[in-house]
């Protein structure tokens, strides 16, 4: 994502510079192809092969002093980045084709309709419609959508440029600011930032907009760099201290602080508690033990287990696993019934809809306990 991303913009901001060792249509293959590549990546890849037009727009009016093209030349260049990006995404398109019987997997647009990050579980996926999402009301509507937008700008604040950066950002690119490749990442982020805040606001806040933006890492690493630069020649001196003496004192400064706050998120992300196992092999060793009491209790390695993390426990246990649905225990029993699974494993972290059944399960009429911890309890269908 960050290679293919920092060659997309720098190439879409380059198409104008034209010679003969490398032709403008050059530029626009290259673009066409990586924006391909960032959609076979992550979804709103297709954000990128669709905003080509507008990139080259904004290159094309200002380079317009150096070189004057005519507007079939425009025209061109974004056909031939658009053919260049169905190139890379035709067999992915005829493989769905051929799959579900259409461009994009079914169910996929309804995530347009989700009310709560929970709701990307939601069975049967026609449940997402969107009256019922206009009938959660407007303040909900817009309060969702602010709240992923102040997410996603502490994202970027806060894990792009871990905060201590960010005024160097905001100074090289105030420095560079006329240069079109630093324009076009400028747009481009801020329609990225307005497309996952408002359509997919739950998503985003949930790791998809740090993900997403990931296409950015290089621009503002690069941008960061400038303007850190830029403060160092503009710090004071006196004969003490040599110029170059200063620039690296603030250097190490800096070094020492993302060190020092690397070293904090290492050991509250990874090892945990000291007293405690690694914290990073907790979620493993739980799915392990999983695997071993469904082992115990005679499960084959061929049924189907409803549990919280399915890709998860699939990659710990090799057993064919599913996603519990959000709602309650009678959704739950139709998805089961639809797949024809017996087994389920709910964890700690499960649905709202099932708590009963978490802290309560031998009251259930329709699951037996087979076996249970305080953590976790595999139970099977009567």
């Amino acid at each position: 994502m960050m290679v293919a991303g920092f060659g997309y913009f720098y190439c879409v901001s380059t198409v104008c510079r034209n010679s003969p060792k490398r032709p403008l249509y050059v530029n626009a293959v290259v673009a066409g192809l990586l924006a391909g590549l960032l959609h076979l990546s992550r979804a709103e890849g297709l954000l990128w092969a669709i905003m080509i037009p507008v990139f080259y727009f904004v290159t094309f009016f200002k380079c317009r002093e150096s070189a004057r093209y005519p507007w079939d030349v425009f025209i061109a260049v974004s056909l031939t980045s658009v053919g260049a990006y169905l190139l890379v995404m035709f067999p992915w398109y005829v493989r769905n084709v051929s799959l579900w019987g259409s461009l994009t997997p079914p169910g996929s647009s309804l995530s347009l309709w989700l009310t709560n990050y929970n709701d990307l579980f939601s069975y049967p996926a026609s449940v997402l419609t969107p009256q019922r999402w206009f009938s959660q009301g407007v303040s909900s509507i817009i309060t969702a959508r602010l709240s992923s937008l102040g997410n996603n700008l502490l994202t970027f604040a806060g894990v792009q440029t871990m905060i201590i950066f960010l005024p160097f950002f905001i100074v090289g690119v105030l420095k560079k600011k006329h240069q079109t490749w630093v324009t076009n990442n400028l747009i481009g982020y801020g329609i990225l930032l307005g497309f996952m805040s408002v359509l997919f606001p739950f998503a985003a806040s949930r790791g998809g907009f740090l993900h997403a933006s990931s296409a950015f890492s290089v621009f503002v690493w690069i941008m960061t760099a400038v303007g850190l630069k830029e403060v160092i020649t503009k710090l004071p001196t006196n004969k003490n201290v040599a110029k170059h003496q200063l620039e690296n004192l603030v250097l190490v400064m800096l070094v020492v602080i993302t060190g020092v706050i690397s070293l904090y998120l290492f050991s509250i992300r990874v090892v945990g508690e000291f007293d405690q196992p690694l914290a990073w092999r907790q979620p493993a060793k739980e799915f392990m033990a999983i695997d071993k009491g469904l082992t115990m209790n005679g499960i084959w390695e061929e049924d189907i287990i409803f549990i919280n993390d399915s890709p998860s426990f699939h990659w710990i246990s090799n057993r064919p696993a599913l996603v519990i649905p959000n709602g309650d225990e009678d959704v739950l029993l139709a998805a089961m019934n639809r797949y024809q699974a017996k087994y389920l494993v709910l964890q700690k972290n499960h649905p709202p809809g099932l708590s009963d059944l978490f802290a309560n399960p031998e009251q259930s009429d329709s699951f037996v306990t087979i076996e249970q911890t305080s953590d976790w309890k595999i139970l099977e269908t009567k």
